[in-house]
């Protein structure tokens, strides 16, 4: 399959909250939670049904990754030290 068709599949395939829940290994009240903020995952409704699209997924899964557990602190302390 070529890379443009993959792309454009993870476009338009879709994933249930169930489904989610199972790859993410969440409670699927946490997913709603989350949909309920704003916060987790984009989602599109189709039918009154809640989806989640593949690339979407990925997407967010990707902006997730962390480096250090230390968050905006390490920044801050570089800063600190610099000074």
């Amino acid at each position: 399959m070529s890379d443009a068709l993959e792309e454009l599949e993870a476009r338009v395939m879709t994933i249930s909250p169930e489904e989610v829940s199972t790859r993410l290994g969440i409670e699927r009240s946490t997913l709603d939670n989350w949909r309920w903020r704003g916060a987790g995952p984009s989602y599109i409704k189709v039918g009154g049904r809640v989806r989640y699209r593949l690339a979407d997924l990925a997407d967010w899964l990707d902006r997730q990754s962390r480096s250090s557990t230390s968050g905006d602190r390490s920044s801050a302390s570089t800063r600190s030290e610099e000074e």
